[in-house]
Parts: structure tokens; sequence; C-alpha cells
């Protein structure tokens, strides 16, 4: 018995933990241009990320190319669902998720740091 339905061709996959680790956020930019370009080639790549830098980039491409590209975020807080995770595509812009909520909240504290209460915040 196939394990795999015969009408499925499966192409190269490339499994990456953390791809980021060690590298510049300007690199990792530049990570996700050979990523593009290797999905051109029609490789699969999937990602394990906790780095802002790397959801953006990958939000970035997704929109300016108009690529679907499901992002999978683990649900910590049951009591907004029971599901243990949701999918959300970056062509749709930056997801709700806690990096990016991190990463939206302390660069408000920065703003209001430098420039006090009045400022705006996203």
């Amino acid at each position: 018995m196939a394990l795999i339905d015969a009408r499925f061709k499966l192409g190269p996959v490339l499994l990456l933990d953390e791809s980021e680790a060690g590298i510049c956020p300007s690199d990792v930019s530049r990570l996700w241009d050979i990523f593009y370009r290797l999905a051109e080639y029609g490789i699969q790549i999937f990602v394990a990320t906790h780095s802002y830098f790397t959801i953006k980039k990958a939000q970035l491409l997704a929109r300016k190319h108009g690529l679907n590209i499901p992002m999978l975020s683990l649900n910590n807080d049951r009591s907004v669902s029971s599901v243990p995770f949701k999918i959300d595509d970056l062509k749709d812009g930056t997801p709700t998720n806690e990096i990016i909520d991190e990463s939206i909240r302390l660069y408000n504290e920065e703003i209001d740091l430098v420039f006090g209460d009045d400022a705006e915040t996203i």
C-alpha cells in the first residue's frame, strides 16, 4: 500500500529550524531571497522560527510576489480557542502572534521613551 497517493508528486523539501540563528538581520533578508529563488524551482521550504525579521521578510516576499505562504502559530491561550494552533497566510499581511505582538510592544515602548506619552503607537 502506497503511503502517498500517486497523484501527488512531491518535489524536494527543505526543513530548517531557526535558520536565522547567528546571523544579522540583513543576512536574514538575503537568506529569504535565496529561499524565494529555491521555491521558484519547486523546492518546498518549511522554516521554524522565533524571529520577527524572518516572519517579516517572508511576509514582504509573499505580498510583493502574490505568494501564498502559510504560517502556523501555536496558540498558547486556550481561553481564546481550544485549537492548539492557527494558520495565517502571509500574503494577507502580518498575522498576530506572540513574536509579532512582543516586537510591536517593544517598539512602542521605545517610541514612548523617546517621544513621551504623546506619541502615537501602532
